[in-house]
């Protein structure tokens, strides 16, 4: 989706990814995927719900989005929680991670960013985190099924992801499932030795 449009979702109204609840398949992922919570990066961060959610769990959490409004609301969301110091919100472009001063990672997740980028951005992505996650760490993603809706294309198919992701990271385990009422899937991606 283009940049303006994404800005003018948050400017007229709240966007139906925003309905303020986290996924049980992070929750779960982040859980099982770290002997304790350490460092996450949330791509595509929007207001902060994700985030919020882990860094309440113990995690520090970097997260990442482009939109100034939605930034705001996720530094307010992290203040009143209580929860400042666990959280950094980014205002940025996800595919210029390798600028952002981003650490080492124990776990990262985008539940609907990935699939919005054009595929050479896409890649730049994989392989900034390719940097940030050492081996056999989890990077779980969440895409909406490709589809060409009024002369927009979006979304990932199986075929793409793995196409996307060789060879940094392998595909243990993939699931179809609906977010935000469409369909997508789970993509639990680990950090290969390449």
């Amino acid at each position: 989706m283009d940049k303006l449009l994404y800005k003018l979702c948050y400017s007229f109204s709240q966007p139906n990814w925003e309905n303020g609840l986290t996924p049980d398949k992070l929750i779960t992922t982040a859980s099982t995927c770290s002997d304790k919570p350490g460092t996450a990066l949330d791509l595509g961060c929007g207001t902060g719900t994700q985030a919020v959610a882990l860094a309440g769990r113990g995690w520090t959490v970097y997260g990442i989005d482009f939109v100034p409004k939605a930034i705001r609301i996720a530094h307010a969301k992290a203040d009143q929680a209580g929860l400042n110091s666990n959280i950094h919100f980014l205002q940025g472009n996800i595919s210029k991670l390798n600028n952002m001063g981003i650490p080492k990672l124990d776990f990262a997740y985008d539940l609907g960013c990935l699939h919005t980028l054009k595929s050479e951005d896409q890649r730049k992505v994989i392989i900034a985190l390719a940097g940030l996650l050492p081996r056999d760490r989890i990077f779980l993603l969440f895409g909406l099924k490709f589809r060409n809706e009024t002369g927009y294309k979006y979304g990932l198919s199986k075929e793409q992801v793995t196409g996307l992701i060789e060879p940094y990271f392998t595909l243990d385990s993939y699931e179809e499932d609906m977010l935000w009422d469409k369909p997508g899937a789970w993509y639990l991606l680990r950090r290969s030795a390449a």
